[in-house]
């Protein structure tokens, strides 16, 4: 099992959420240095509040008893549906002494359900011409339990199966105990493989920009001496008080009807009872003013990266005020890391490998400003100089209008793209995009949607603002 918006961005914390490290460490030493700042408020329009519309393309709702369902039609691939069960629930929601079981139960999912006994569910799936791990997959995060699966259109009999697994993973998992003993020494192998230098540093790293919250804790893999005594009585235990349906999303994107999936998800699980699942853990990381500095060093990698932090304290986008600070931001940044491109290459900065900037949500309380940097080796301290001496400049001085110009003309250009009617995404993106909104919040827009608020933003959009952003 694989473990594990603000618009525009990549969040930071995707990674962690996917597989517990940071995939842009790959340092020797790695450098932090965190500091909090005010945010700058961008221009306000007259309706400040003005909340951002919801993608018309999805069909969205919550059943009686709390689950909710978001269903988009989308001919790409012509012959398939993408079904997506969301748990949101994953190791941040464990106790001291289930640490490793939100991974284990998703396990579980795979070996023994109320109508797939044992290992039937995957042979059913191998009969049906389904790969594991390609059709059907899941992962287990911080945040989130996600189940997957791909079905063809072609075998009606498939689909009704789909939903009849969706509900057994939902409330009828078995947990015999053999399978779970079974299943110990397969999550054990899976420790294994990740424990080297991306886990080591990705684990001190989080311990650092996610200190005072509870994420550092919580490592989605667990702790390996509670999955070696697991039993029914604890897997069940934690199953009963997290996967319950106001937890729950069932996602369907494919070449379908929309409002007839509406009525076989009610049918499949409109009759899941109702019930309060257990309080869910904080999520607040909290805003540390002052400057912290830490160095990570492990003898297995050769190269450095420094990554330097700037915290603001600020919530998901929902509203047009919201969506054009983000907007302000992303041109800013973005013209900026064209700045350090041209003189990378231009060899105006010449002892840096690469270096950038990017705006990412820390987590739904918390966005980091970070500066990324790769210097020559043994030259770290002279390319990091080198580096915040532009940053100074250009937080001194500003943007041109003719940097403005381009980056809108580049982000305009890409939208556009995206908006055309013929563009074609296929239904796993859609899943993934669904996916991501019913987990983290913030906004769904369509593509369409998202080019004519981007183009209302711009055409007011000056100069000043850019540099008042940066």
């Amino acid at each position: 099992m694989k473990l594990s918006q603000r618009l525009f961005r990549k969040p930071l914390w995707q990674c962690i959420r996917q597989a517990g490290t940071f995939s842009i460490i790959a340092a020797a030493a790695l450098a932090f240095l965190v500091s909090a700042c005010n945010t700058l408020p961008a221009n306000t329009t007259t309706s400040p509040h003005e909340p951002l519309p919801f993608s018309e393309r999805i069909l969205s709702g919550t059943l009686e008893n709390g689950l909710r369902y978001y269903i988009q039609e989308n001919p790409y691939p012509e012959d398939r549906v993408e079904i997506r069960l969301n748990v949101r629930t994953g190791s941040l929601n464990e106790t001291d002494e289930e640490q490793g079981l939100a991974h284990f139960v998703e396990h579980m999912a795979f070996n023994g359900t109320k109508h797939f006994k044992a290992n039937e569910l995957i042979t059913f799936l191998e009969k049906a011409g389904l790969t594991f791990g390609s059709h059907t997959n899941a992962y287990t995060s911080t945040d989130v339990t996600n189940y997957q699966l791909s079905l063809p259109l072609s075998k009606p009999e498939l689909l009704d199966k789909g939903f009849l697994i969706v509900r057994d993973w939902a409330d009828g998992l078995l947990f015999d105990e053999g399978e779970i003993e079974k299943e110990k020494g397969v999550i054990v192998e899976e420790w294994r493989m990740r424990d080297g230098v991306r886990k080591r540093i990705g684990d001190q790293s989080r311990a650092i920009i996610l200190a005072g919250s509870r994420y550092p804790l919580r490592d989605p893999i667990g702790k390996m001496e509670v999955v070696q005594k697991a039993n029914r009585k604890l897997l069940k235990g934690y199953y009963d008080a997290n996967y319950t349906p106001s937890r729950m999303a069932l996602i369907v994107v494919g070449n379908i009807d929309a409002q007839k999936m509406k009525k076989r998800i009610e049918l499949a699980l409109g009759d899941m009872p109702a019930r309060t699942p257990r309080k869910a853990a904080s999520k607040h990381v909290p805003l540390t003013r002052g400057l912290r500095v830490a160095t990570i060093t492990d003898a297995e990698q050769t190269t450095g990266l420094s990554a330097k932090d700037h915290y603001h304290s600020r919530g998901r986008t929902t509203t047009f005020e919201g969506f054009k600070q983000d907007i302000t931001e992303q041109i800013a940044v973005a013209a900026f890391n064209r700045r350090l491109h041209n003189m990378i290459n231009s060899g105006d900065l010449p002892l840096l490998i690469s270096a950038r900037m990017r705006v990412s949500d820390i987590q739904e309380n918390l966005i980091s400003a970070r500066v990324i940097a790769r210097p020559l080796q043994g030259k770290m301290k002279e390319g990091l100089s080198s580096l915040y001496t532009e940053v100074e400049r250009t937080r001194r001085f500003g943007f041109l209008d003719s940097e403005k110009e381009e980056q809108i003309t580049a982000f305009t250009r890409v939208l556009t793209d995206r908006a055309r009617p013929e563009k074609r995404m296929e239904s796993d993106g859609f899943a993934k995009q669904i996916v991501q909104f019913d987990t983290h919040g913030g906004a769904l827009l369509s593509p369409k949607q998202e080019l004519n608020l981007f183009t209302r933003v711009t055409k007011s959009l000056t100069t000043e603002d850019l540099s008042r952003a940066f």
